[in-house]
């Protein structure tokens, strides 16, 4: 069967959406999963850095943080906000990949 110039960008479009759907797809998985490890990492490494220690009833929160035992919350908390923020840096630059691709595609087909 042969086809006219029509149906062959037709197909090409069609084939290309079915690709870069596909990679987006993969990407999602990774990050999804990557995500997910993260936070189980992020638990163990909380639980050795408790001790097990409960704090004293009626302790206030600064005063807790005062404790020299507490520097490995500290160190987690900065840890985790530089992760927060390096995760959402990198969900933003794929989705201005993806709007930017999605705005070429649009353009090809006008």
């Amino acid at each position: 069967m042969r086809y006219t110039s029509d149906q062959a960008v037709r197909e090409i479009l069609r084939r290309s959406d079915k690709i870069s759907k596909k990679r987006e797809r993969r990407a999602r998985n990774v990050i999804s999963s990557a995500s997910a490890t993260l936070f189980c990492a992020l638990l163990a490494v909380t639980a050795l850095l408790s001790g097990g220690s409960a704090a004293r009833e009626g302790t206030a929160y600064g005063a807790f943080i005062l404790s020299p035992s507490v520097g490995g919350y500290v160190l987690l908390g900065v840890l985790a906000f530089a992760l927060g923020v390096a995760v959402t840096l990198l969900c933003v630059r794929y989705r201005g990949k993806r709007l930017a691709q999605s705005d070429q595609e649009e353009e090809k087909k006008t």
